[in-house]
């Protein structure tokens, strides 16, 4: 099967949709330096994810998948797609906060690093500074230049 991804609207009302059936947060969305896409197939949007920040560090976020088109492995179609569309902006490493994927994000070569190693421009972000508890996992991966 084939699938391209495709910038969207952080208002996007499928990604809304999607985000909040899953309980993922969606009050900070729509601020400038976020980038949001659909991972698209011959259905049409099936899978959704962002990333926030310039430079080497971003915060890689909302990572969701329709929920009648999980268990085939789009989640780490996604997740790749957005970690190569993110070294081409510029990106080295992808951060993250889960409370429920740690597990799927330490399969895609993610490893579970303390909040504190963090950059201060990822602390800053309200995912990190109140939106996700204490208990969430701060996951990181270096990306290929």
């Amino acid at each position: 099967m084939s699938f391209a991804l495709h910038p969207v609207a952080a208002t996007d009302p499928a990604f809304l949709d999607a985000l909040r059936t899953a309980d993922l947060p969606t009050e900070d969305l729509g601020h400038a330096g976020q980038r949001v896409f659909a991972l698209v197939d011959a259905d049409g949007p099936c899978a959704w994810g962002a990333w926030e920040g310039e430079g080497p560090d971003r915060l890689l976020r909302s990572v969701v998948v329709a929920p009648s088109k999980r268990g085939r492995g789009l989640a780490r179609t996604l997740v790749r797609a957005l970690e190569r569309a993110g070294a081409d902006d510029g990106a080295r490493r992808f951060w993250l906060l889960t409370t429920t994927a740690a597990d799927v994000f330490e399969a895609l070569g993610y490893r579970r690093v303390a909040r504190a190693e963090a950059p201060a421009e990822i602390l800053a972000h309200p995912q990190f500074v109140g939106l996700c508890p204490a208990s969430a996992a701060c996951l990181l991966r270096d990306l290929a230049p």
